[in-house]
């Protein structure tokens, strides 16, 4: 099992909109599907992967989800030991299949982080990191909130 690990920023992005307001005109690539992601291209050599292969992210998602969860009442609940709890969750692991190697940044963001971007689309991370949620925030119902 590959296991190196490298250090990157996610950066999670609109294609359509972004093309709609012409932020980044050159960017070449097309929205990204649900688990997809684009990589860049010196660390996919680093870790000798490349478009097709998938990757695991481990990402301290534990702020974020503590803040949906403070935020969500189930359906017909007002009762606090119903929500979802909060948890001190640090890593959250979720896989992303490299869809596009890029090295270079279109002017979505600073030149100086081309070789630590990863860049996934906006609009299918919430649903999709509902997929991977640690217990205890791995309930159907916060996974469909997301």
């Amino acid at each position: 099992m590959f296991t190196t690990k490298y250090r990157s920023n996610l950066m999670l992005i609109d294609t359509m909109r972004e093309r709609e307001i012409h932020v980044g005109r050159l960017y070449p690539y097309q929205a990204q599907e649900m688990g997809e992601c684009i990589m860049p291209s010196q660390q996919a050599a680093v870790m000798g992967v490349g478009v097709g292969d998938i990757i695991y992210a481990e990402m301290d998602m534990g702020k974020l989800i503590n803040t949906l969860g403070y935020h969500y009442v189930p359906e017909g609940s007002m009762d606090p030991l119903e929500m979802v709890p909060v948890v001190d969750m640090n890593l959250t692991r979720i896989p992303c299949k490299i869809s596009a190697l890029n090295k270079e940044s279109y002017g979505k963001f600073g030149t100086d982080a081309v070789d630590s971007t990863l860049i996934m689309e906006y609009r299918n991370f919430l649903p999709f990191l509902g997929k991977y949620l640690p217990s205890p925030m791995n309930r159907t119902d916060f996974a469909a909130y997301l």
